[in-house]
């Protein structure tokens, strides 16, 4: 039930909805590819020394279906637990290193994403969050720039209108000169 519970999480958290364009938050995320790859390899592994009646999850009856998640069938559980009692359990104890059983393989797998100082889980953690502090400091410094740049162009405006006024004033000036000049000259040169 936990195995099915985390794989369809995952699955939809790597989901992608063509109709309406929604995405999963760890859609194309290889850190969780990698975590859903590696149970579902564990879960054909064998264990050295462990009768081969017994010896994968499937003789135990534990199966993979298409949809990714785990079926359990009780009676060949049972049936195996009655007839290789001791190899069943090897399967999932034994703690000889590098032919761990089952379980223990399985933990030590987790452990290695689960652990919350230095897990994959928390480094991956880690890293978003450093980039988003990054971004979040970009954003800042973006916003400090444009501000700037919004109050140096305020500044250029208001340099213009009063240079605008100036030469609108000149240019009365110089229209009243000439006309006063024009209305000189044609009383001299009468």
């Amino acid at each position: 039930s936990a195995y099915n519970t985390a794989i369809t999480t995952i699955d939809n958290l790597q989901s992608y909805n063509a109709d309406t364009g929604q995405a999963g938050a760890l859609l194309g995320d290889s850190t969780t590819n990698i975590l859903k790859s590696g149970l579902r390899r564990l879960l054909f592994s064998t264990v050295d020394g462990v009768g081969s009646a017994v010896n994968s999850m499937s003789n135990l009856g534990i199966t993979l279906e298409e949809s990714g998640e785990l079926s359990f069938d009780s009676e060949t559980f049972t049936s195996a637990m009655e007839s290789y009692k001791s190899d069943v359990t090897t399967f999932f104890t034994q703690t000889t290193s590098t032919n761990e059983g089952f379980a223990v393989e399985f933990e030590s797998f987790l452990e290695g994403y689960l652990q919350s100082t230095d897990g994959i889980l928390d480094a991956k953690e880690t890293g978003y969050t450093n980039s988003i502090d990054r971004i979040d400091d970009d954003i800042a410094s973006m916003e400090r720039r444009l501000s700037m740049r919004e109050e140096n162009l305020r500044q250029q405006y208001i340099y213009l209108e009063e240079l605008m006024a100036q030469f609108s004033s000149t240019s009365a000036y110089l229209t009243n000169q000439l006309s006063v000049l024009n209305n000189l000259s044609g009383k001299i040169y009468k």
